[in-house]
């Protein structure tokens, strides 16, 4: 007889002080397309110690859709002048907000995030190989990092609006990344979005997070120590999703969005922004109507 597990619900805003994050740099980013000036140069020496420790291999292409670098820097092999560190979780809200609107096929777009926040940190395809010479994000692999995001919110969106979806419907969450992980899925991509797939989905997704112990005084205390911005969104994603947060409908546009806090009224900064626009031209436009009414005369007096 199989004993059932028991279940522990964690309040509300209490994971926050379970994990801790190292500063993150933001600075101007542009998106190299091809190897030139110390990019080049810094491609090449990749490929050279590539061919040499695995002969015979196709040779290195260079990223598809090109990477995130410091403006500049490819031409002139120079970083910034200035880092600008901030800490994320006092911008918890504004980041997820902007992931969650972000729109994965259209690099400009993903570009404005990056010089805004700085790079998630996801790498590229051969990163993990020798990240030491060529440590940059590529954009596709940010693209398709984002889309998993975002295929994982929807299929949550799916089953707490109760609306019936299947998988290949949830923004590409077969992408590139989730052959390994998410097998279920893999074997019947037309299977309904359910729980325990979500589970598995995102499990894949959180999976890589990294246990830590850090000690105060005379205890231990448990941590998830996060190095780069997109463990901190991955984090941010568990929390969403696990504190089963209800949708609620934008007053600007009506679409369902998941709030980042109990008032927020508008899925966007920019939604918002329309919305209260709407609202005073309208104030203006009553105003103006108003003044051009001609007086009312004054009532006879009864006799």
């Amino acid at each position: 007889m199989t004993t059932p597990l028991s279940k522990f619900v964690l309040p509300e805003g209490a994971w926050q002080p379970l994990y801790e994050i190292a500063p993150q740099a933001r600075n101007a980013y542009e998106i190299v397309t091809a190897p030139v000036g110390v990019a080049a140069a810094r491609w090449t020496q990749l490929c050279e110690a590539y061919a040499a420790q695995r002969p015979g291999r196709v040779p290195l292409m260079w990223p598809r859709q090109g990477v995130f670098m410091w403006k500049g820097y490819a031409a002139t092999g120079t970083g910034p002048a200035v880092v600008e560190l901030y800490d994320p979780r006092e911008h918890r809200e504004a980041i997820w907000t902007e992931v969650r609107n972000l729109d994965p096929d259209q690099p400009d777009d993903l570009l404005r995030f990056v010089n805004h926040w700085g790079v998630l940190g996801v790498g590229n395809p051969i990163m993990a190989w020798r990240q030491d010479l060529f440590p940059f994000d590529s954009v596709a692999v940010m693209a398709d990092w984002v889309r998993m995001r975002q295929g994982v919110l929807s299929a949550y969106q799916a089953l707490r609006l109760r609306r019936p979806r299947r998988w290949a419907e949830v923004a590409n969450l077969l992408g590139p990344g989730f052959e390994a992980g998410v097998r279920s899925i893999l074997q019947n991509p037309e299977a309904m979005v359910t729980w325990p797939l979500l589970a598995e989905a995102l499990n894949h997704l959180v999976g890589p997070l990294r246990h830590h112990v850090t000690a105060e005084g005379t205890h231990l205390r448990p941590v998830y120590a996060l190095r780069f911005l997109a463990d901190f969104i991955n984090l941010e994603l568990w929390q969403h999703v696990t504190l089963g947060k209800d949708f609620r409908r934008c007053a600007g546009c009506q679409d369902a969005f998941l709030p980042a806090r109990p008032n927020q009224d508008y899925h966007s900064e920019a939604c918002g922004n329309k919305a209260r626009q709407r609202a005073w031209r309208d104030r203006q436009r009553t105003q103006r109507t108003s003044s051009r009414r001609p007086p009312r005369r004054p009532a006879r007096p009864k006799s």
